[in-house]
């Protein structure tokens, strides 16, 4: 989330790293929270592609490998079961 990008968020980031990708969902916290370089706006989803070059930045893997994993997540997430 748009937590992640601000300065004093080193902890936040730390989870991220050591978080596996097979438990990772993006969201926007939307409409507080919006993530630098774009506060002061209100929070729309149209910021979730930062939010995820951010989190494979954090990571360290390619954002090829990253999106099509989150998107798995949320389809076990919200389908499970189904």
């Amino acid at each position: 989330n748009g937590i992640s990008t601000f300065k004093a968020a080193d902890n936040v980031r730390e989870i991220i790293a050591i978080t596996p990708v097979e438990q990772i969902l993006f969201e926007t916290d939307a409409p507080y929270l919006t993530p630098i370089p774009y506060r002061g706006h209100k929070n729309e989803p149209k910021y979730l592609p930062f939010i995820a070059e951010h989190v494979a930045l954090v990571k360290n893997v390619p954002l090829e490998t990253l999106l099509p994993q989150v998107w798995k997540n949320s389809v076990d997430l919200f389908f499970a079961g189904a």
